[in-house]
C-alpha cells in the first residue's frame, strides 16, 4: 500500500487495507476487493519488491460470446507502467460505441487525462467509478 499516494497522482485505484490479497505468482500480487469477488487490481512486482506495472480491472456485469463460442467478461482494464510512466486502457467487449471510443485513444497525443476521461463515462453508464 506504499504505492499508493502515487496510484492517486496517476489516477490509479488505492489498495485499501479492507482488499483481499487473492495470490501471489512469479511477482504478481491479485487483489480483491472482497473475497468472493472479481479480480480488481494486478501487481507486478520486480525481485526487490518494487512495481513494474499494474493494471486494474473494471466489469460491467454483462457476458458477451467469443468468436471460440466461449463467454467472456465486458471490463475496462487499466494498466500503468512505473518505469516509462505511460498509462493505456482497453476496453473487452462488444459494444461498438465503447470500442470506437476506446479505439480513438491509440494515438500517441491521447493523454491521460483524456484516457482517463473515456473511462469514466463507460464506467458512470455502468455504474461505477474508477477510483472507488
Amino acid at each position: 500500500m506504499s504505492e499508493n499516494p502515487q496510484r492517486e497522482r496517476v489516477g490509479l485505484r488505492t489498495v485499501k487495507a479492507t482488499w483481499h490479497l487473492y495470490r501471489v505468482q512469479f511477482g504478481a500480487e491479485d487483489w480483491k476487493v472482497a473475497s468472493n469477488d472479481y479480480l480488481a487490481k494486478r501487481i507486478q512486482r520486480d525481485s526487490q519488491g518494487k512495481p513494474q506495472w499494474e493494471e486494474d480491472y473494471y466489469y460491467s456485469g454483462s457476458t458477451y460470446r467469443t468468436e471460440n463460442g466461449g463467454q467472456d467478461w465486458e471490463r475496462i482494464t487499466v494498466h500503468y507502467d512505473y518505469g516509462p510512466g505511460t498509462l493505456e486502457v482497453h476496453y473487452i467487449g462488444t459494444n461498438s460505441t465503447i470500442h470506437a471510443a476506446f479505439d480513438g485513444l491509440k494515438s500517441k497525443a491521447s493523454t491521460t487525462a483524456e484516457k482517463l476521461s473515456v473511462v469514466d463515462e463507460t464506467l458512470k453508464a455502468w455504474g461505477l467509478s474508477r477510483v472507488e
